[in-house]
């Protein structure tokens, strides 16, 4: 991927008066600032999904070292060039004004600020090595790690012919129940420097460039050695989303999130959260994605609330936890979101069963005790 100069000027952000609320929750917040472009929502919602609910292997992502006309550098994501130094500083005043611990991200802020530093004078080929354990279990973080293994892909030249951009290829590799020791020794075997950290935040801190000839099929090799790897759902992951796409679901929720209410932009979310985990269930996955291709019988974000609007189980990852109860800022009730959402508690699924009023077999609607069936629209005691 290739950057205009132009695009080097990025806007700078003032991250004290930029904080957001939290929407959902902070493993995917829905309140985005107005210049954030519907791809990187896009990448968002996707990202969300393949870590929180297909625990993919890797993940891959790009990063760009910006220099400007005065020699600055800067490490910034690939849509608008904005800073990462910035989002970094956006997160921790975010979390600040949330009463949350900022640990994790002012030692995230300054492996940033290293690894900048490091890029200077980097050349293709160059490896990056970063390593991110688990955080604390009782600030809502998942039992995996992961490690982010790097490469400089492109260098490109001004017209006076100085080097103006790095593109960089990222990936995330997660690793399972991961010890701080088998990070000190993966990341020793990598970098060929020795790791002796203590806690998780030293290697946030601690992101190494590297010239060392490292292959990737080297980096897979020193990951099996020392972590266990969740199952490779990449194959079903790409299809849930292609089925998504297919349909414009996630467009319908992009809309949705720049337009709706808060308690649209949630239900539109675990909308299509809950079909994403319905479509991964399948087990002819095959078809059902083929049946979703068909346009014709596409069903809106909207149509499909009916059925698949109920909070998603709760989950733990990098981000923190999928429980908005630990994610409100000034909302009083720590239930506050599914009762704007449902109801004073509502308990909301839906189960493959017949209906007992026109007895045909039916995707039902299970609320509150009470079955509410989506052909006849007939409610009843559920019982089945």
């Amino acid at each position: 991927m290739s950057f205009k100069t132009e695009q080097s000027h990025y806007q700078t952000i003032d991250v004290a008066n930029r904080n957001r609320e939290v929407v959902g929750s902070r493993a995917c917040n829905l309140e985005y600032l107005s210049h954030v472009t519907d791809e990187e929502i896009r990448d968002d919602i996707v990202s969300y999904l393949g870590e929180y609910r297909f625990k993919l292997q890797k993940f891959d992502y790009k990063l760009a070292l910006v220099k400007d006309s005065d020699g600055k550098v800067d490490l910034c994501d690939p849509h608008r060039l904005e800073s990462m130094s910035i989002k970094s500083k956006r997160a921790i005043e975010e979390r600040k004004a949330a009463g949350l611990p900022t640990h994790r991200e002012e030692a995230e802020e300054t492996g940033i600020s290293h690894l900048k530093d490091q890029l200077r004078f980097a050349r293709i080929g160059d490896r990056i090595f970063w390593a991110s354990p688990p955080g604390p279990k009782s600030e809502g973080y998942g039992n995996y790690g992961f490690l982010y293994s790097g490469k400089v892909s492109q260098i490109n030249f001004n017209t006076q012919g100085k080097a103006q951009y790095l593109d960089i290829d990222m990936t995330a590799i997660r690793v399972e129940n991961p010890s701080i020791a088998e990070f000190n020794q993966a990341m020793s075997a990598l970098t060929g420097i020795k790791f002796d950290n203590r806690v998780a935040d030293e290697f946030l801190e601690q992101p190494v460039v590297t010239r060392r000839s490292v292959k990737d099929r080297e980096v897979d090799s020193v990951i099996c050695q020392n972590f266990d790897l969740s199952a490779d759902q990449r194959e079903k992951f790409d299809q849930v989303i292609a089925g998504l796409e297919s349909q414009l679901l996630i467009d319908d929720l992009i809309k949705i999130i720049r337009t709706g209410s808060r308690e649209e932009r949630i239900k539109a979310f675990y909308t299509l959260e809950n079909y994403a985990l319905k479509l991964k269930s399948e087990t002819a996955l095959n078809e059902k994605v083929l049946y979703l291709n068909d346009y014709k019988k596409r069903k809106s974000l909207q149509e499909l609330a009916v059925y698949y609007s109920y909070r998603p189980p709760i989950a733990f990852g990098s981000c923190g936890s999928t429980d908005s109860s630990n994610s409100l800022i000034g909302l009083g009730s720590p239930n506050v979101l599914s009762t704007l959402v449902f109801g004073p508690s509502s308990e909301r699924k839906i189960l493959a069963c017949k209906c007992p009023s026109c007895e045909r077999q039916v995707n039902a609607v299970i609320e509150n005790g009470k079955i509410t069936c989506p052909k006849c629209s007939a409610s009843a005691d559920y019982n089945c």
